[in-house]
């Protein structure tokens, strides 16, 4: 399979996840533990099918930015200087297949609280 495909395909895969997830939490509880439930087992299922290819998602949501992470800083120019970073938001995910980075992530950052 072609890997630009694969990229795109694992792309938008990852975006449809973040977005059910963020909607997961507008469902009442009495739904939300199924509907929670429907996800995992949706995810694990597109994850099994992805095996082969050998793709591997990466976020970085929430971990300490390290100028050798393989993003792109979004927000570059309104951090610069500053050497406590963390991620706050993946805009696009780090894609590597077999160890190789295959995709640049791209993220914002801000200085650490």
């Amino acid at each position: 399979m072609d890997i630009e495909f694969s990229k795109g395909m694992v792309l938008e895969y990852w975006r449809v996840e973040k977005i059910c997830e963020s909607l997961l939490t507008a469902l009442p509880a009495s739904e939300f533990k199924q509907q929670a439930a429907q996800l995992r087992y949706s995810v694990r299922q597109v994850e099994r099918m992805l095996a082969p290819l050998a793709l591997e998602v990466v976020d970085y949501t929430h971990q300490r930015y390290e100028p050798n992470l393989p993003v792109q800083v979004i927000n570059n120019e309104e951090v610069a200087g500053e050497r406590d970073l963390v991620v706050t938001q993946t805009i696009e995910p780090t894609i590597v297949q077999r160890g190789e980075v295959v995709h640049l992530g791209r993220v914002i950052v801000a200085e650490r609280d």
